[in-house]
């Protein structure tokens, strides 16, 4: 599912190569987070709380470091 993902953004979006990039460090991201917190490796099943959680934690840390990675991707 997540390559098909990656390629539609790289076909049909057109996306650069390092957008499609961040794109990959993102969802790889949610899943080590997702396989952390709930301790599944089904993420179909992930839902708002889990995926709010996620952000929070990606917004904190882009706080305290002052990052410039996007979390509206």
């Amino acid at each position: 599912m997540r390559e098909k993902f990656l390629d539609y953004l790289q076909l049909e979006k057109r996306y650069s190569p390092h957008t499609v990039a961040s794109y990959r460090k993102d969802l790889d991201d949610f899943y080590s987070f997702y396989l952390k917190t709930e301790g599944s490796e089904n993420i179909v099943k992930a839902d708002k709380k889990v995926i709010r959680n996620f952000m929070f934690l990606v917004i904190d840390y882009c706080f305290n470091c002052n990052c410039s990675r996007s979390i509206l991707r």
